[in-house]
């Protein structure tokens, strides 16, 4: 006797592409799960349909010739149960016992990422953009550019190559480095993450200096001058100035003043208020969304879950011990590209980035000015950025501790 067709719906069913599915292609049926008669799916039709997405990332360990450690009697790469794979992997958001039964449809297979001609677009997002820190880091950082054709990887009439964001990759060795940063660019807009800062907007800004001075203008609270931009930041190297602030005092303070820096208690502080003279356009990475259904846009689910990761990257401690002047050169190179050759899809240039400081967690900034954006020397136009007068404040050594302990960001 045939077992009976078992029904499932949209309420069951939480993630949200599949909730649309069962919602669109779904007929009036009493779900086998909460007893609702309504618009329902067959189980094996959503079964189907998940087993033909899954099969673009993941096989069954034997046809993908996974190397096996005879010794150790174990394969070469990470191996899942069906339910592992829908709860643990792709995280299916659905009631437990439909994911049950779920898997229990699908094939009794030991699952295993595809290791042949895979569709995992994060991995070869992370791919490329860990292979582009190599390069600018140790190999090649003034001239990098597209490399010959010889040496991007085995296309071939067969085995066409796919393509994420519009950019072409080979699957063994993901997106080419020379590319990454289209690949974020292409993201970051279909994410939507470029905003306008309202006209108005106050940015903090802090500067350490000796006792005996008493910075007040905007010239001196400002950022630095060409000549005197010697040292090597975050997003800018030295000789290029930028306008590094914040949104709030402490979070100015925290980025700036360093407890672990010699006397730290004999150092004095300005905090300095600028306001926007007009919107600012940016790209805000401190509320970046979350991942897409892994049964929705394809390329979306990945990158975002991508971008997740490239912004712990870009925002990571790095600590001021000689080597910094490498290791902020990826994001230095970041910092370039959203400056000069990234446009919004009106065409725009971008002001700056928003970004969660790695020392409390709040959002801070890097602003593409320099001193003449800000009022600091005299200009043809209206600065970007005026100094609020008479609201600098001062602080002293202990005072700076106490609130830059206060700041710090929780572990």
């Amino acid at each position: 006797m045939a077992a009976k067709l078992r029904y499932v719906c949209s309420s069951c069913v939480h993630d949200d592409a599949l909730s649309a599915l069962i919602r669109e292609e779904g007929e009036k049926q009493i779900c086998g799960f909460c007893g609702a008669k309504c618009s329902s799916l067959s189980l094996q039709e959503l079964t189907d349909q998940i087993l033909e997405r899954i099969s673009w990332e993941y096989s069954d360990v034997d046809s993908e010739m996974v190397p096996y450690d005879g010794e150790e009697q174990e394969y070469f790469c990470d191996l899942y149960t069906s339910e592992e794979l829908l709860s643990d992997q792709i995280g299916l958001d659905a009631r437990p016992e439909v994911i049950l039964e779920i898997a229990q449809l699908m094939p009794d297979l030991t699952w295993c990422k595809r290791q042949l001609r895979s569709g995992d677009l994060a991995a070869a997002l992370n791919s490329g953009w860990k292979s582009f820190i190599d390069v600018v880091k140790h190999h090649v950082r003034y001239f990098f550019s597209e490399p010959h054709d010889a040496h991007r990887g085995g296309r071939s009439d067969d085995f066409p190559n796919p393509e994420v964001f519009g950019i072409e990759y080979d699957p063994d060795e993901g997106v080419p480095p020379e590319r990454i940063l289209d690949a974020i660019g292409s993201i970051v807009r279909r994410a939507k993450l470029i905003r306008s800062l309202d006209s108005g907007s106050i940015i903090f800004r802090a500067r350490v200096h000796a006792v005996h001075e008493k910075p007040a203008t905007a010239e001196e609270l400002g950022p630095p001058s060409t000549e005197l931009a010697v040292q090597s930041n975050r997003m800018s190297p030295a000789g290029i100035v930028m306008f590094y602030g914040a949104f709030d005092s402490p979070t100015a303070i925290g980025e700036t003043f360093q407890l672990d820096r010699e006397r730290a208690a004999d150092k004095v502080m300005s905090v300095g208020q600028f306001w926007s003279s007009r919107p600012l356009t940016v790209l805000d990475l401190t509320n970046l969304p979350s991942t897409p259904s892994f049964f929705g846009d394809y390329e979306m689910h990945h990158g975002i879950s991508f971008l997740w990761d490239f912004n712990r990257d870009l925002t990571k401690p790095i600590a001021r011990d000689g080597m910094e002047h490498v290791d902020y050169v990826p994001t230095q190179i970041v910092s370039e590209y959203f400056r000069h050759r990234f446009k919004t899809e009106e065409e725009l240039l971008l002001d700056g980035i928003i970004y969660l400081s790695s020392r409390t967690g709040s959002p801070a900034c890097v602003l593409f000015f320099d001193q003449s954006d800000c009022g600091g020397v005299a200009s043809a136009t209206t600065p970007a950025l005026q100094l609020l007068e008479d609201a600098t404040k001062r602080l002293l050594g202990s005072e700076l501790i106490y609130m830059a302990q206060a700041a710090k960001k929780p572990r």
